[in-house]
């Protein structure tokens, strides 16, 4: 079903993307990068797309986007505020771009969030305690920017968590016991970080691994070498 509502998405996603035409609903739903069901924009992959410059606020028009994937682009500055309305969105990533600024906390207001990467970016800042309220997350990765400050415990409160890194930041500080009590947790990466309490003991999948500033696993005495500090194996 196409219509006036149609249209309007395919206006902001032209001002989001140029390549979107705005003129022809049905060009703008058959585009490469774009989904359209019942008549709305709902995802956009459009990684590897050579996409540049300071996103449009008009995303936040985009209003029955589920997945937005801009991964290994080149976006600079901020995420506009007006992600706060995409409330139905589930799936984002914004890997391998090049946002600056602190870590957009209207994301935090995204409660049907399911995945996050903002990895390798160019993030300042502290993390922000509101993550904490994002229940629905499964996977949060922002590894590789320069966030600093202490991980905040919050993070615990994202009972459904299944992966989470931090790694490569300049976090300092203690590591949070509270992550202890993450039972989905399946992998988790603290590396390249100035955190304090090394080692640390986290419990993945009921079984207690010890992680080391090394960036190593340890399962009692047996250690275990991987490129993040656990990763859920079968031993």
């Amino acid at each position: 079903m196409n219509g006036p509502l149609t249209a309007r998405d395919c206006e902001a996603a032209n001002s989001v993307w140029a390549w979107v035409d705005k003129y022809s609903i049905t060009n703008c739903c058959q585009s490469l990068a774009i989904t359209c069901e019942g008549g709305r924009i709902t995802r956009v992959n459009a990684r590897f797309q050579q996409q540049s410059g300071v996103m449009s606020s008009a995303i936040g028009n985009l209003t029955e986007l589920s997945h937005l994937i801009l991964a290994n682009n080149q976006y600079t500055g901020e995420l506009p505020s007006t992600f706060s309305k995409l409330t139905k969105l589930t799936y984002l990533d914004m890997t391998m771009n090049v946002l600056t600024g602190r870590f957009p906390t209207a994301l935090c207001s995204l409660s049907m969030l399911q995945f996050l990467s903002l990895k390798s970016n160019l993030l300042v800042g502290g993390v922000p305690s509101c993550l904490g309220s994002m229940a629905s997350l499964t996977s949060l990765n922002i590894g590789n920017n320069q966030l600093s400050g202490n991980l905040p415990s919050e993070i615990a409160n994202i009972r459904n968590l299944t992966l989470l890194d931090v790694s490569n930041n300049w976090l300092t500080g203690s590591i949070p016991s509270s992550l202890q009590t993450l039972e989905h947790l399946k992998s988790i990466s603290l590396r390249g970080n100035d955190f304090e309490n090394f080692p640390f003991n986290v419990t993945v999948n009921g079984t207690i691994f010890e992680v080391s500033r090394a960036g190593k696993a340890c399962h009692l005495s047996h250690c275990v070498a991987l490129l993040v500090c656990v990763v859920f194996c079968i031993l």
